[in-house]
């Protein structure tokens, strides 16, 4: 009865909200929605088939977490950005043309950028090939080692915003676009790497759906689920078809990966369920949430040993019911879990209050602004909010390395088109 009633609870508070959100700003690519939407069905999947699927039952109390972490995210972007900033639907609601002033003119220096990074980053996927003994090594965890690290893996961050971008205001003719898009997802493909290559790719979207280009549908929705659950099997299938090419035909691995589909769908959230049902805490290595940051004061006085983001498998939690090996424990917590876990809740409120001031900035800048690279930002960090549901992306260095070459080619892109006001009163993206 308990969890009926903290299920009713979320979904009228991500409808409300979302409602609320529609009338303010016209739209429903915001801060909250990106961040709410995701959570809210993945978490209702796995309250519903959970259990038939041999996983751990979803415990209660981390959904109101939740919404408690959902209330304050949303409070603070209507503070930002209504209160603050004053982007309100009379700068959104209106249509906006196909296209930026500013994007034909950025489109073909990214363009040009992007094959300069090309040969760069092929370069670096070569090297690490080298390095592991060629071809059938691809799968193995000594070739990711080798591929992400390196002047090649700065390169290849590069692009992403680039991928966003070109993925953004694409249109069917622009050829030399789709031969770039085209290869700078197959060098991050080769990482198998499934964040790495679902976050352009998800910032893309979210780009054209903030610059109208695209309207979600029901239809675009299961379109979109079975594409990312297609993108999520291929990365794992290549690297078993290497290794043993006459799996193609054998059933048996497409079976497994269907249930290791949801098992991985379900590991926040059920990894943050067990974690509060067993009474788990991280507080000792809270310094692991600030990692980037200390990381960087490390490397600028050369001093101390960098900090590993992210929680080592050790500490996971038994999500799978039908094998309870440690090694496929879950050692991700949701957004909201991770910080809940590691610095408490009272900090966890402080954390989350910062969080959504820095990315409402961004909304509404983006929403203030003709610049596309400030739109390009925000839908990159809309990308780390989508995937909020199964762990937080903000602890690792190279989310803040792609928003810095965010602001320095957006600061590029306004010197280059001084000639127009750097912040307008119309919207250019939203």
């Amino acid at each position: 009865m308990l969890s009926i009633l903290v299920m009713t609870i979320l979904v009228v508070e991500v409808a409300l909200a979302c409602w609320v959100d529609k009338h303010l700003y016209g739209t429903l690519i915001t801060p909250f929605s990106v961040l709410a939407g995701p959570y809210l069905l993945v978490v209702l999947l796995a309250w519903l088939l959970a259990g038939s699927l041999g996983l751990a039952p979803l415990y209660t109390p981390s959904v109101i977490v939740w919404i408690a972490g959902l209330a304050i995210v949303w409070i603070v972007n209507t503070a930002v950005a209504w209160g603050g900033m004053g982007v309100s639907g009379s700068i959104v609601a209106d249509e906006i043309s196909s296209r930026t002033p500013f994007e034909e003119s950025l489109r073909l220096p990214a363009i040009v950028l992007a094959w300069i990074l090309i040969p760069i980053t092929l370069e670096g996927a070569w090297s690490a090939f080298r390095s592991v003994g060629g071809w059938a090594q691809i799968g193995s965890p000594e070739f990711k080692d080798a591929y992400m690290y390196g002047f090649p893996a700065h390169a290849r961050l590069l692009t992403v915003p680039i991928i966003i971008f070109l993925i953004g205001s694409y249109k069917k003719s622009d050829k030399a676009s789709t031969a770039t898009i085209g290869i700078l997802i197959f060098i991050l493909f080769i990482g198998q790497v499934k964040g790495a290559l679902l976050e352009p790719l998800l910032g893309g979207m979210v780009y054209r759906l903030g610059a109208r280009r695209l309207r979600l549908t029901a239809m675009k929705v299961v379109g979109s689920l079975a594409a990312g659950y297609l993108c999520f099997n291929l990365v794992y299938l290549l690297a078993v078809w290497s290794i043993h090419p006459e799996s193609i035909r054998d059933p048996a691995p497409y079976a497994f990966l269907f249930r290791h589909f949801f098992q991985y769908l379900f590991a926040g959230v059920l990894g943050f369920s067990e974690a509060l049902r067993t009474g788990a805490s991280f507080r000792d290595n809270a310094e692991v949430l600030f990692s980037p940051f200390i990381n960087v004061l490390h490397l600028a006085y050369s001093s101390g040993a960098p900090i590993a983001a992210g929680t080592p498998k050790q500490l996971g939690m038994t999500i799978d019911l039908l094998n309870p090996d440690p090694i496929l424990a879950s050692n991700v917590f949701t957004l909201f879990g991770t910080v809940y876990l590691y610095i408490g809740p009272l900090f966890a409120v402080l954390y989350v209050a910062v969080m959504a001031t820095i990315v409402s900035l961004f909304f509404s800048l983006m929403n203030k602004s003709m610049n596309p690279l400030w739109l390009v930002a925000f839908s990159y960090l809309s990308a780390q909010l989508v995937f909020g549901f199964f762990e937080i992306y903000f602890w690792h260095s190279a989310i803040l390395e792609v928003l810095v070459y965010c602001g320095i080619l957006g600061l590029w892109a306004a010197w280059r088109n001084r000639e127009k006001s750097f912040l307008q009163t119309e919207p250019a993206t939203i």
